[in-house]
């Protein structure tokens, strides 16, 4: 499932359910990647998983804002232990990043959570996540 070419990275994008931040982050550096990550395949998880469905505004805002919706259904970081990343991207300072997940680099990220919020604070995390990822070199 996770094999890719030596020439390949891999990056993780973590987030507490897998429904909206990580999803967001996730979709938006995919819609990205024939330009500015050539070399990367992305994956998402959530620490604490608890439904089977991505959020209703999460798919909104990422039509709304013209990128495609890719589909996938939240997936728990216990589906990623064992797996070699070259990036991990945690998305809440609240998430410890448990010892089973290999890497060679991490980073920290505090965005606010718009579970359970209306729609124009998913646009504003969408806002904030796309200009984090257009600050990477």
């Amino acid at each position: 499932m996770f094999q890719t070419s030596p020439l390949i990275k891999k990056m993780l994008i973590i987030c507490i359910g897998n429904t909206c931040r990580s999803i967001l982050f996730h979709s938006i550096i995919h819609s990205f990647s024939n330009k500015k990550f050539l070399n990367y395949d992305f994956y998402s998880c959530g620490v604490s998983v608890e439904s089977s469905f991505v959020s209703s505004n999460t798919s909104l805002v990422l039509i709304n804002n013209n990128i495609d919706i890719i589909k996938f259904r939240p997936q728990p970081i216990t589906d990623f232990f064992d797996v070699y990343f070259d990036d991990i991207i945690i998305l809440d300072n609240t998430i410890s990043l448990p010892s089973q997940i290999q890497f060679k680099n991490f980073f920290y990220f505090n965005i606010d959570d718009p579970f359970d919020k209306d729609l124009q604070e998913y646009q504003k995390t969408f806002d904030t996540l796309f200009h984090l990822i257009l600050s990477f070199k």
